[in-house]
């Protein structure tokens, strides 16, 4: 009885192992697959919700900003590395300013944050920056919205304290030059009023001591940019003559520098000559007595 059982149990052993071996191999099988369509099924998705927010339907709420304009597209003319501050935050929530489509009432934006809640420290820079912008569809927010928070800015102590981070973004509008004169036409009417903003004086001094990387392009604009008539591509019916706007620039910035403001100018501009002239004064010179007058410009 036990020799006839032996052989009996080696063919059942080598089966179950057979048997176990296959259950492992349709096991390992099933998981593959369900692994290939799990993943198929996420890929098929992900591309259906692509097209779907790209046309426009993906049932998302839109920004705050969508009530006048919304983020407006990055033209195939620009690369995202050319991308202005000001074209990556306008359009995000909190963002205190948007485009108004056409004049309504004379405004050309709408500010969705009162202008005297506005951090000036974090927005004037960005709105410095958008004057590298194309008028359409960023550089008229940019523009009238700088233009507007200085001119807010009465006492000048707020566009004071960001003087230092503004300074940058103009010189780089300025440096465009010969690429786009309207650009640089904005960067030069902008500096102007940035050195008049406030009443109590205190930019214009305090941007003496930027003058050497302000001017430089200015130097250059006055001599290459003689013959050019360019406008500030916000009203195409007013045009500029390039090398006088640079001049009239220079004498607003020596108008509201202070004392030093002329001395600085020329270390930078040799060609430059003041346009502060005195016209009276007593025989000691008495300051209380001398009347400051401005040649016409030209």
């Amino acid at each position: 009885m036990t020799s006839n059982d032996e052989p009996d149990k080696k063919p059942r052993s080598s089966t179950a192992k057979m048997n176990a071996r296959e259950q492992e191999e349709n096991t390992r099988r099933r998981r593959v697959s369900s692994s290939d369509e799990k993943l198929l099924s996420s890929s098929s998705s992900s591309s259906w919700w692509s097209q779907k927010s790209s046309a426009g339907v993906s049932g998302q709420s839109s920004p705050k900003n969508s009530v006048t304009s919304g983020p407006l597209p990055v033209t195939a003319s620009r690369s995202s590395a050319r991308s202005t501050a000001f074209a990556i935050a306008y359009g995000r929530l909190g963002f205190p300013l948007a485009t108004v489509h056409g004049v309504v009432d004379g405004q050309r934006l709408r500010w969705l944050v009162p202008p005297e809640l506005v951090d000036y420290d974090a927005y004037l820079p960005v709105l410095a920056d958008g004057l590298r912008e194309q008028p359409m569809p960023y550089g008229t927010c940019a523009t009238f919205g700088l233009w507007e928070l200085l001119a807010w800015d009465i006492p000048g102590d707020r566009v004071l304290s960001a003087l230092p981070q503004t300074v940058f973004p103009i010189r780089r509008a300025l440096d465009v030059g010969p690429r786009d004169w309207p650009t640089t036409v904005r960067a030069l009417k902008s500096l102007q009023k940035l050195s008049s903003a406030g009443r109590k004086g205190l930019v214009g001094p305090a941007m003496v001591s930027y003058y050497r990387q302000l001017l430089s392009p200015i130097n250059r604009y006055q001599h290459t940019g003689a013959g050019v008539i360019a406008t500030d591509g916000l009203d195409v019916n007013v045009t500029y003559n390039l090398s006088n706007l640079c001049h009239d620039t220079l004498c607003v910035l020596e108008r509201t520098g202070g004392a030093c403001a002329y001395s600085s100018i020329k270390s930078v501009v040799p060609t430059y000559q003041s346009c502060i002239t005195v016209v009276g004064c007593t025989a000691t010179g008495s300051l209380d007595r001398i009347k400051v007058g401005y040649k016409a410009l030209q």
